[in-house]
């Protein structure tokens, strides 16, 4: 198996890399390739490794698995008011190595 992350993140090594194992994969029938992203355009990518069927003409497209999730709420907290909700509102004192 080999897992390939962030695959979206497009470029010359990457483009490079997915064409090599395409023609791998192809030569390899043990081979797995799990492509991962959030943010990928999966049609592109299914379409870029299916294959078609010598003499039938069928196209075979790989699986694909999707993970559904959701996005956690952010908060913008600042240094100052983190120092306030912990009860440290005075500067640090300073402190030797023993201490």
């Amino acid at each position: 198996h080999l897992l390939v992350d962030e695959v979206h993140e497009r470029g010359v090594e990457t483009d490079f890399m997915l064409t090599f194992l395409k023609e791998v994969a192809a030569k390899r029938d043990y081979l797995r390739v799990v492509l991962m992203s959030a943010t990928m355009d999966t049609e592109c990518f299914l379409n870029y490794f299916s294959t078609t069927v010598e003499g039938t003409g069928e196209v075979l497209r790989p699986p694909m698995i999707k993970c559904t999730a959701f996005c956690h709420e952010v908060a913008e907290v600042y240094l100052e008011g983190m120092k306030r909700r912990l009860g440290c509102d005075g500067p640090a004192a300073a402190r030797g190595p023993d201490e």
